[in-house]
């Protein structure tokens, strides 16, 4: 994709073969911000003084115990209890830790249905993917900041070239539009 300019200090022109697009600059470096920080965040976990033991249905039983990575890159550790019944075998024995924010067994259970529902795809707890989402939009350009052409080539277009579901920013709105065919019929 070649860059053509930045339009009214808040869109990106580009081109692609015979294809014009136009890329909001401050949607497509939320975007990239925010896929930066949910791979890199670390999130650390605060061993709780009494294990919360956890009444589970055996999918989401099965599911956390398939999927601990997950759990505790986001901060939850568990502990299994293989002399309990199937449903109760769990217990959460950490929560994440963070200055601003307290997570609790809901946050927990939260992922779980997430994990469950993707697959386990997602990788982050909601409330987290909240909380990076609104940082990402915080650190990114915004709508009236004037760019250079390398900024505009490096920051926005390559960055989000990069990224494997570039279509939109956390909050929804759409990084990219096809503006016209430049193709003469």
């Amino acid at each position: 994709m070649e860059v053509i300019g930045q339009f009214n200090n808040s869109f990106i022109l580009c081109q692609l073969d015979k294809d014009l697009y136009i890329l909001d600059q401050h949607a497509c470096d939320e975007k990239s911000n925010y896929e930066h920080l949910m791979n890199e965040v670390a999130i650390h976990s605060q061993k709780l003084i009494k294990p919360i033991p956890l009444e589970l249905s055996p999918d989401q039983e099965f599911t956390i115990i398939h999927n601990q990575a997950i759990f505790k890159r986001n901060g939850f550790d568990i502990s299994i209890s293989e002399s309990q019944e199937l449903g109760q075998r769990l217990q959460l024995t950490s929560l994440p830790a963070s200055k601003k924010y307290t997570f609790s067994v809901e946050d927990f259970l939260e992922l779980v249905g997430t994990v469950m529902e993707t697959g386990g795809m997602a990788q982050r707890t909601p409330k987290l993917a909240k909380i990076l989402a609104t940082r990402a939009c915080h650190q990114s350009v915004r709508a009236g900041d004037p760019l250079n052409y390398p900024k505009m080539v490096s920051q926005i277009v390559r960055r989000l070239a990069e990224l494997d579901r570039p279509w939109s920013c956390p909050h929804g709105r759409p990084t990219l539009r096809h503006l016209v065919s430049l193709h003469h019929q």
